[in-house]
């Protein structure tokens, strides 16, 4: 399921720093100091694969929750003629492409 997936990338992703920052301790003998820019790259992968799948999963979730704005620039975003946008006359909402809001936190996890 979509809870266990992002539970245990998140554990993954704990358990990688929690390595290399007691790794890190040790100051004269750091592997972090030594291998600095390998290590970087393999947590940046970490954090991208996180993103990467975790993100569509969690999309309609956000939408479904009532986090989203309206792609004000897309073509399919209704307008009248005089190019005023429109609005769903019982909720009073921009009609258009919906775009969750909060999607930066999935990355800012990672």
């Amino acid at each position: 399921s979509l809870a266990t997936l992002f539970a245990a990338l998140t554990a993954c992703l704990v358990g990688v720093l929690v390595v290399l920052y007691s790794i890190a301790a040790d100051a004269e003998n750091s592997l972090l100091a030594t291998y600095g820019i390998k290590v970087n790259v393999v947590v940046a992968i970490v954090g991208f694969v996180f993103t990467y799948y975790t993100a569509p999963l969690l999309r309609e979730k956000f939408i479904k929750a009532g986090i989203f704005g309206i792609d004000l620039n897309k073509r399919s975003t209704k307008r009248s003629k005089d190019g005023s946008l429109l609005r769903h006359p019982e909720t009073n909402r921009v009609q258009g492409v919906k775009v969750p809001e909060a999607m930066g936190l999935i990355g800012s996890t990672a």
